[in-house]
């Protein structure tokens, strides 16, 4: 398999805390595409928490996500297969990988919800590792901007 026989799954999950012990997956999106960066699927869906309506959505001025969207949202088993679909076969990609991985990895054991083992790539590790200069930003909105 070559390189441009890779299809990769860039993923973006939206949480209520950093710590995925206490916190929920409140919104998950994957767009998958080509090496060459063509897109070639895009699917994106809000997670109801499991104690809804009475657990904290977080820090709703970070994410811009209510207790009132989720009502109707599709519950977390539902979000997690959907994602497992979507990764499946191809290489997950995210900025921060580590955290969105462990996120995925913690409530999928929780619910017994198989994970494919698939390829790792963490932008954020990339950009430290090509841009080792000091003081110099690895936000995702400044790595994009370079």
């Amino acid at each position: 398999m070559s390189l441009h026989d890779l299809q990769l799954a860039v993923v973006d999950l939206e949480t209520s805390s950093l710590d995925p012990s206490t916190g929920n997956i409140l919104q998950v999106a994957v767009v998958g595409c080509d090496t060459d960066g063509r897109e070639t699927s895009t699917w994106c869906t809000d997670v109801r928490p499991r104690w809804w309506p009475f657990t904290s959505v977080g820090p709703t001025e970070v994410h811009g996500i209510t207790r009132r969207r989720l009502r109707t949202a599709p519950n977390l088993r539902e979000a997690l297969e959907g994602l497992v679909q979507r990764i499946d076969g191809r290489v997950f990609v995210a900025h921060n990988a580590e955290f969105d991985l462990g996120y995925v990895q913690h409530h999928a054991a929780r619910l017994g919800i198989p994970l494919p083992d698939v390829p790792v790539i963490s932008t954020l590790s990339l950009s430290r590792h090509v841009n080792r200069e000091t003081g110099l930003s690895h936000r995702l909105a400044d790595v994009c901007a370079r």
